[in-house]
């Protein structure tokens, strides 16, 4: 059986061939040694509603609910032409050590891309006075996979994807507006 980093490193070869190509330089960044900086869901209370944009030519849509119970849920989809290539289900939760961000991967069949109990979990390592949250992949020691949310204004937001793979730093950008 492998590993739930086992599929999401495998998985992300498609994101990584498209990154590739669409990806913009970016400095390798190596993963924070500090311990995960502890805010609660108010830090990242922003985020709660829809968001529309894109990465290149594919449209993307991400939702998130409002706090509830020390915690967010969000929806993302990723469209290819026509047909949806990626979904995914994400949960922002206060733990005793701070924030996590887990994130569960379907594709467009809406088959779990994880084994049924896993999902990437990454841990919020900083915030920014400017509404700027940076949570880097747990015991990703090898790949310094991070996952950034940064509020531009009111009405935009820009997610990002970062690794280093095989030594090359790859990034995917996604711009968004908030939708109505």
């Amino acid at each position: 059986m492998r590993s739930a980093h086992q599929i999401h490193s495998t998985t992300l070869g498609a994101l990584v061939a498209l990154a590739l190509c669409l990806a913009m330089p970016a400095a390798a960044q190596e993963p924070s040694a500090a311990a995960p900086a502890a805010e609660s869901l108010e830090t990242v209370a922003w985020l709660a509603g829809t968001w529309e944009g894109a990465l290149g030519d594919d449209p993307v849509t991400e939702a998130w609910f409002p706090p509830a119970d020390g915690a967010m849920v969000g929806l993302f989809r990723w469209e290819r032409g026509e047909k949806v290539y990626l979904y995914e289900l994400m949960r922002l939760a206060e733990t005793p050590d701070g924030l996590t961000l887990e994130i569960k991967h379907f594709g467009g069949d809406f088959k779990g891309w994880e084994e049924k109990d896993d999902a990437a979990l990454f841990d919020l390592v900083e915030v920014t006075a400017q509404g700027q949250a940076i949570f880097a992949e747990r015991g990703d020691e090898v790949e310094h996979t991070r996952v950034t949310y940064r509020q531009e204004g009111d009405d935009a937001m820009i997610a990002t994807f970062e690794e280093t793979r095989n030594g090359r730093p790859v990034l995917l950008t996604f711009r968004y507006r908030r939708g109505s």
